[in-house]
């Protein structure tokens, strides 16, 4: 599943670390005790049947020793609509409704799937809202994050900010008074647009969530899929360059790409590869932020058996598969909530 595998990767060392924490087996990570070591809870918002599977086998529990406990997740107050836009006009309209409607006067998010449409929009968006305005990704430096993270989370309903992001701007954002949550571009699951659109009406008032849809965007998510199941032979040649051609100081995400894909910034492939290298301990990180080095005490690779081409193209189905389950949930507009209910069996 998604869970703590290309999404976070050191998630998929709690159970290790749990075990690690516990005297009573000598610091091994054995399965075989399963009942010992810290008292664990697990909590998340969005996890399908998979997942929640998934999260007991890697924290090493069986549903007897862990009961799952899965609660509803309908939220009343939140109105979800999808509506079908065609062009760049369409979508510039529908936002410049929304931010102006009275029924939801306040802060908002419209969310971007790239960043260079949500830094066009921000130039086609001015002047056409009722509020200030501002843009959040993650090329941006930490002190501009910083600012413009502590801008929204202080704003006034009254000043009715609306703020153009990436899902770079998303865990950790707790403010109650979020009035509504724009999509202008297909989520890449609808276990990101609900992660999304729960940031809207924490305090229970009524706001708007808002699937601006169109074919056009979901080429988007198909690259992003491409992306994120790099080909067993990006992968050998990144393990070479990591093992034997980069310097004594480790490499950056920009010397890997220019080694293995000789593109330029905007194909993401690199990232992606950097991210299965260090989970799978290939990789780890140095002194200086960003860089890495081979782990020279890696078990020796077997490039074959770990990049097996057959288990990339399954991993690929599967993301596929949860870019569909969205484009459905399109099509379920008179009931979104119904969708989510059965897609999360809650």
């Amino acid at each position: 599943s998604k869970w703590g595998h290309d999404w976070r990767p050191a998630y998929s060392d709690v159970g290790r670390f749990r075990r690690l924490l516990s005297p009573d087996i000598n610091n091994t990570y054995d399965k075989s005790a399963k009942s010992q070591g810290p008292v664990t809870i697990a909590l998340t918002a969005t996890a399908t049947a998979e997942v929640r599977d998934d999260i007991l086998d890697v924290l090493g529990f069986t549903e007897r020793e862990m009961p799952v406990f899965a609660a509803g997740i309908d939220r009343p107050n939140l109105t979800m609509r999808v509506q079908d836009v065609w062009d760049d006009r369409d979508k510039i309209e529908a936002i410049a409704e929304t931010a102006a409607c009275e029924e939801y006067a306040g802060t908002g998010i419209v969310y971007f799937s790239l960043i260079k449409d949500l830094e066009r929009f921000a130039g086609l968006m001015k002047g056409k809202l009722p509020g200030p305005m501002e843009i959040y990704h993650g090329k941006l430096s930490p002190g501009r994050k910083k600012y413009i993270y502590d801008k929204f989370i202080n704003s006034e309903p009254g000043e009715r900010l609306t703020l153009l992001a990436t899902n770079a701007f998303g865990m950790g954002v707790d403010k109650a008074d979020i009035r509504f949550i724009i999509h202008a571009q297909l989520p890449g699951s609808v276990e990101a647009y609900y992660q999304e659109i729960g940031r809207a009406g924490r305090d229970g008032k009524p706001s708007l969530c808002l699937l601006l849809y169109s074919q056009d965007d979901l080429a988007i998510q198909q690259t992003f899929a491409e992306w994120a199941n790099p080909s067993a032979d990006l992968m050998v040649r990144a393990c070479d360059f990591a093992r034997h051609g980069s310097g004594a100081d480790g490499f950056d995400v920009d010397e890997l790409r220019e080694a293995i894909i000789h593109k330029n910034r905007g194909d993401r492939r690199a990232e992606f590869v950097l991210i299965a290298l260090e989970r799978m301990g290939l990789i780890v990180p140095t002194a200086i932020e960003g860089r890495y080095r081979w782990n020279e005490d890696a078990d020796p690779v077997d490039t074959d058996a770990l990049f097996s081409p057959d288990l990339i193209r399954e991993k690929r189905k599967r993301d596929l598969k949860r870019l569909l389950d969205c484009v459905h949930l399109t099509r379920e507009r008179d009931d979104i909530a119904s969708y989510l209910r059965r897609y999360f069996a809650l």
